[in-house]
């Protein structure tokens, strides 16, 4: 069975590229697979907005974007926006890969104006029963992001004190410290 073509608007401002020319990384350590719905649904909503980047025309390896690269081939696009980063050698390309994909994990939400802005969009959207969903948050994490209850995960984190373990013994020769 052939895949139904979804057609996603692109800024006419961005050069794009045949997908089936793009090379994914082979060493990229993301997992993507969670992601790939999410950005399905903003690409429906909002369109293709930010390219993927390669390293050069030549080689047009995938430096960043391989949950969009996914989301598009299962979307069945034929061409998305691309960037190409030739600036780069091969050393800052894996570094940057790496960076592009950790910066985001140190980021943190203003619960506040997150619950205002939640709420907002709440309020104006009420002809739109699944506004929601294109916000990347799921049903349940919007209500208790409104209500204010939404727990933040435990920090297992010891501080050092007189119920830390500390003695530890090498399991080779037994050297204990």
């Amino acid at each position: 069975m052939e895949k139904k073509k979804i057609n996603i608007r692109v800024p006419p401002n961005l050069k794009t590229i045949r997908l089936d020319s793009l090379v994914p990384y082979s060493k990229n350590p993301r997992k993507i697979q969670k992601g790939v719905p999410l950005v399905i649904e903003s690409m429906k909503s909002f369109g293709f907005n930010v390219p993927i980047t390669i390293n050069n025309l030549r080689d047009r390896v995938i430096i960043g974007g391989h949950t969009r690269y996914a989301a598009a081939k299962q979307m069945g696009m034929e061409m998305v926006p691309y960037i190409e980063l030739n600036h780069l050698d091969d050393m800052d390309v894996r570094k940057y890969r790496l960076a592009d994909n950790r910066v985001a994990d140190e980021s943190e939400w203003d619960k506040n104006l997150l619950r205002n802005e939640l709420a907002e969009l709440e309020l104006n959207s009420k002809l739109d029963s699944e506004w929601w969903k294109k916000t990347g948050f799921d049903e349940k994490e919007i209500a208790q992001l409104l209500a204010g209850t939404l727990q933040e995960p435990k920090d297992d984190f010891k501080e050092v004190g007189s119920n830390l373990e500390t003695s530890h013994r090498c399991p080779k020769c037994g050297y204990a410290w």
